[in-house]
């Protein structure tokens, strides 16, 4: 027996609930990406902040029981953020056997050390330089910057104004401050 009606079923498309449940989705699933990226680039500019804030105070404390040691933060633009230290030893007197007590100085060894990743392409640092009063003068993306201690107190010796300038980490929406005291040599890292 027939009725008059026939089951016709329209599947040409996807209804208005379909669509905004997948939308609705996606965009879950967007933002858990964008913020998961935002975590991995502030820890990954936390981690180039701290390490670069132990190798200057290691670098500080072994000047002050070896020679001189300078230390270099550079940016490769293909690898990331490295730093490298170079040692130079202070000259000791030797005593030569062929003369009758003569002493001369013996050859500076200098060593260059190996280079240290300390960061990444996800962070970005910037030198702020400062006037007398604290105030903010300029910033400039870090290409390279070196550093070098007293030995006898520790104290910076190179950059001189290093007590005006700041170095700024950022990565994601975090940024950390490396806060330097000319007098002291120490390095303050301020989040």
């Amino acid at each position: 027996m027939r009725t008059g009606r026939s089951c016709k079923t329209d599947n040409r498309g996807f209804s208005l609930v379909e669509l905004l449940i997948t939308i609705a989705i996606m965009v879950v699933v967007i933002g858990g990406v964008t913020a998961w990226t935002g975590v991995i680039a502030a820890r990954s500019a936390r981690q180039c902040a701290q390490q670069l804030q132990h190798t200057l105070a290691q670098a500080r404390i072994d000047t002050m029981g070896k020679g001189s040691l300078k230390v270099e933060f550079y940016y490769d633009a293909a690898r990331g953020y490295f730093v490298k230290e170079t040692i130079n030893e202070i000259p000791s007197l030797a005593v030569q056997e062929a003369g009758a007590g003569s002493h001369t100085k013996a050859a500076v060894n200098s060593g260059e050390g190996e280079e240290k990743k300390i960061g990444n392409k996800r962070c970005t640092v910037v030198v702020i330089e400062k006037d007398n009063v604290g105030a903010e003068i300029s910033r400039a993306d870090l290409s390279s910057m070196e550093f070098e201690f007293n030995r006898a107190t520790g104290a910076f010796t190179k950059p001189t104004d290093v007590g005006k300038k700041e170095i700024l980490i950022t990565g994601g929406r975090r940024e950390f401050r490396l806060r330097f005291d000319q007098w002291t040599g120490e390095v303050e890292l301020v989040s």
